[in-house]
């Protein structure tokens, strides 16, 4: 079991509201970044996204715990194995993603993760027996409204939307589920797709398909 999961603890709801406000706000803003390297494939996209990932959280985690560090990254075979379907399940998530916005769906994107408050609390309800207050059932019923209305408007079955909920939910679902800290869960889960990526990445260069380090340093550093 990591200790990397802290104990609940007085105003952690509020910090856990803002932090959800906060990754919405960021995955709302995605879509311009992403449009400025519409040129890159989404697949190349998610490649370097957990390579360069590995060192980001290896460093941030060592400067956090010194010593601690090899004790907190220190998990049981079983553990390992289900992040790496956690991994595949996330990995799924940012294609879906960065393939609807390189090709023009963002509206999709914005109904899929409008979906996702209510895949949550469908998986919760069905596998983790959790229950509604009458205030959340009210909003809950809302957002399926608004979820209907989207659909409709796009005039055909939102599969990129479903896809995107559906993903991120079960990912949810089982990280919830385990016993490892977000910090070192991400770690685990972007080393183990590490050799998926890194291999892609080999096999578009051989094939002079890679637009990464191409001569376009704006894209490069984008």
């Amino acid at each position: 079991m990591s200790p990397d999961r802290p104990q609940a603890r007085p105003g952690a709801g509020r910090i856990g509201v803002g932090a959800a406000l906060a990754a919405y706000i960021f995955w709302g803003l995605a879509p311009i970044y992403f449009k400025q390297i519409p040129d890159v494939p989404a697949l190349e996209i998610i490649a370097h996204r957990i390579v360069w990932a590995i060192p980001l959280l290896a460093g941030f985690l060592l400067l956090r715990d010194r010593g601690k560090f090899l004790q907190r990254v220190r998990l049981p075979l079983r553990t390992v194995a289900i992040l790496g379907g956690c991994g595949l399940l996330v990995a799924t998530n940012w294609l879906i993603f960065v393939w609807a916005v390189v090709n023009d769906q963002v509206l999709a994107t914005s109904l899929g993760y409008f979906i996702g408050p209510l895949v949550n609390f469908l998986l919760g309800f069905l596998f983790l027996k959790e229950r509604l207050t009458r205030i959340q059932g009210i909003g809950v019923v809302i957002a399926a409204a608004g979820t209907l209305y989207l659909g409709w408007f796009l005039g055909a079955p939102p599969w990129i939307s479903l896809g995107l909920a559906f993903s991120f939910g079960f990912y949810g679902l089982i990280r919830k589920m385990l016993p490892v800290g977000p910090m070192v869960g991400l770690l685990w889960e972007t080393l183990l797709l590490a050799p998926l990526a890194v291999g892609f990445v080999a096999w578009s260069w051989q094939r002079g398909r890679l637009v990464f380090g191409g001569g376009d340093v704006g894209t490069d550093l984008l």
